[in-house]
């Protein structure tokens, strides 16, 4: 949980761009940036995600940097559904790990008009952080992030 409590330390200077998205009025916000999911694990659990194939993470609690171009928060409410409801369709690779019923997601943040990777890249960079999978979340990035998921 180190990344959370540095991450918690250091809003304070951040707070006008950091958004809890826990309500219905944030459906309407419609440009893009990045979020930050905590999301908590139970129990340690192995799960296949998509192209990645078998991956295995330990219990504790983990960030997940995501992005949306636009609609942010329409994103963010697909991905409470998933935790919600432990069913829908996985087209992301944190999608595999939101709807496994030991993933619990505790809170969401999002950075309007903020970089994935420039966050991914602040986090990776803390002491303490650690990466459990490569690749996750960042098979796509262009700026060649090792991950977006930390613990």
């Amino acid at each position: 949980m180190g990344v959370l409590n540095r991450l918690r330390s250091r809003q304070a200077g951040y707070r006008s761009r950091f958004m809890t998205i826990a309500s219905g009025r944030d459906r309407n916000v419609t440009e893009g940036g990045a979020y930050l999911l905590h999301l908590e694990i139970s129990r340690a659990l192995r799960i296949v995600v998509g192209a990645l194939g078998k991956v295995r993470l330990d219990a504790g609690h983990y960030i997940y940097v995501g992005s949306a171009r636009r609609g942010i928060a329409a994103r963010v409410a697909r991905h409470r559904r998933l935790v919600e409801d432990k069913a829908g369709k996985l087209h992301w690779h944190i999608d595999y790990l939101l709807v496994h019923p030991r993933t619990r997601l505790v809170s969401v943040r999002f950075l309007r008009g903020a970089e994935e990777c420039a966050w991914s890249e602040r986090i990776a960079r803390r002491r303490g952080t650690s990466i459990e999978v490569l690749r996750f979340g960042a098979s796509d990035c262009r700026a060649s992030c090792r991950t977006h998921l930390y613990r």
